[in-house]
């Protein structure tokens, strides 16, 4: 199936693979690969509940992996599956393998995704104006006369003529803003008898709807409500034939991440 664009890929597994439960507990663009939890085999009673996780026979996460570099992924939970892998596959065993070049001339495959979220639901609170109405009734109600706010103060909040004196102010609206999200790759393969090789290059941009964008300049040295992450990936998968019967394979990768956390 397709693995939906996201900041990991643990995340965009859920409900794609049976027998995997995801747990995501930070939403936190740059974040959510360090909260997140899986589980095979359900939760035992002790001990680690994770499962091992082995990218091209490699012992390693997947989290910052390109979904672009992936070309398969399978669960294995069965205990005669696990077996051969011994203790670590007692809660079963992810399997990724990332994609690799083939024989003939150079394919290019360029791919753009851009996304947009907001905040599901948002509680709706009352103005100034109705506040003071509402909570000089409940005044009168409780006797509290000397509370009442005058009418004459309140006509202020109503006309909005002097909002530092008699603020009105939405602090969802302020916080709270569509995001956008963003995902480039570029990947080339191809090859002959003695290589064949597999290159990719990603980028992803990581928005979140709790924004206020630039509001303190960095000169005042404050830190902005402003959480964004951006990954940079990069893969290179080599296979030489060297003989009929020696094969090598080598791959270089790296996926450095760059994010800001108010």
């Amino acid at each position: 199936r397709t693995i939906k664009m996201g900041g990991s890929i643990e995340n965009s597994l859920q409900g794609n693979l049976p027998g995997l439960v995801v747990i995501m507990q930070n939403a936190t663009p740059g974040e959510e690969a360090r909260s997140i939890t899986m589980q095979i085999r359900g939760g035992a009673s002790m001990g680690n509940n994770t499962p091992l996780i082995l990218v091209d026979g490699v012992e390693r996460s997947f989290s910052n992996i390109d979904p672009n570099e992936i070309a398969a992924i399978s669960i294995l939970k069965d205990a005669s599956a696990t077996a051969v892998y011994g203790v670590k596959g007692a809660n079963g065993v992810i399997i990724v393998t990332t994609k690799r070049g083939t024989h003939g001339s150079l394919q290019l495959d360029f791919s753009a995704e851009t996304s947009m979220k907001t905040a599901t639901r948002l509680p709706e609170y009352m103005n100034s104006y109705q506040t003071i109405m509402l909570r000089n009734e409940a005044y009168r109600n409780d006797g509290k006369w000397s509370s009442i706010i005058p009418d004459a103060t309140i006509e202020h909040y109503r006309l909005k003529d002097s909002p530092y004196l008699y603020p009105d102010f939405d602090w969802m609206n302020f916080y709270f803003k569509p995001a956008i999200d963003q995902n480039y790759n570029l990947n080339a393969r191809g090859g002959n008898d003695f290589v064949q090789y597999f290159v990719s290059l990603g980028f992803l941009s990581e928005g979140d709807i709790f924004n206020v964008g630039d509001l303190f300049p960095s000169k005042y040295d404050k830190k902005n409500a402003h959480y964004w992450s951006k990954r940079y990936n990069f893969r290179n998968n080599l296979d030489i034939n060297l003989t009929k019967t020696t094969n090598i394979q080598v791959t270089l990768a790296g996926n450095p991440k760059i994010s800001n956390k108010p």
